[in-house]
């Protein structure tokens, strides 16, 4: 499952990435993927099913928060944002791959198997905590790039077998 639509620009993660991201999963390791997101969003996960093609499924707003949750009970690793998906996963005990926008660190990690990958967020974008500003420029030894596709797959393809999901690779 990849949930890639954000209601923050700052974690926003570029959709030409994404779809990158997911032919490589894909191609390299035989997944399907589903694309989540509200009825709102449904344009946004069609495009980004266009850019992936075969095997990706856009279903943006067919469900209720209930099957939603249902959803993300079911699937072998939801790869997402810091979002709302990423808690639900959480809660019913996905594993999860997220491309954490370096915006609230404290919200890591989930008691759940995980892995997070960071990315910085543009200086006009960022919080405005004095916390965080603080952690950000005096712990931060240098600006985050964002993740790699290679990076990213192989976090999806290490989760996803830590979690007994079998994957082959087909490269």
């Amino acid at each position: 499952m990849l949930h890639a639509p954000v209601s923050e620009k700052k974690r926003e993660f570029p959709p030409e990435r994404w779809a990158e991201i997911a032919r490589k999963l894909v191609h390299e390791l035989s997944f399907q993927v589903v694309l989540t997101g509200t009825s709102s969003e449904r344009n946004y996960t069609q495009s980004l099913q266009q850019l992936i093609g075969n095997n990706a499924f856009s279903v943006a707003g067919l469900f209720t928060i209930d099957e939603l949750i249902a959803l993300v009970a079911n699937t072998s690793v939801l790869l997402s944002v810091n979002t709302g998906p990423v808690h639900i996963a959480a809660a019913v005990n996905t594993p999860v791959v997220v491309l954490y926008a370096l915006t609230n660190p404290q919200h890591t990690p989930w008691k759940v198997l995980n892995k997070v990958l960071y990315f910085d967020v543009p200086a006009s974008l960022q919080s405005k905590n004095e916390v965080l500003r603080y952690v950000y420029h005096h712990v931060m030894e240098k600006p985050l790039v964002m993740p790699s596709p290679d990076e990213i797959t192989d976090a999806v393809r290490l989760i996803a077998s830590k979690s007994g999901f079998f994957v082959q690779s087909t490269v």
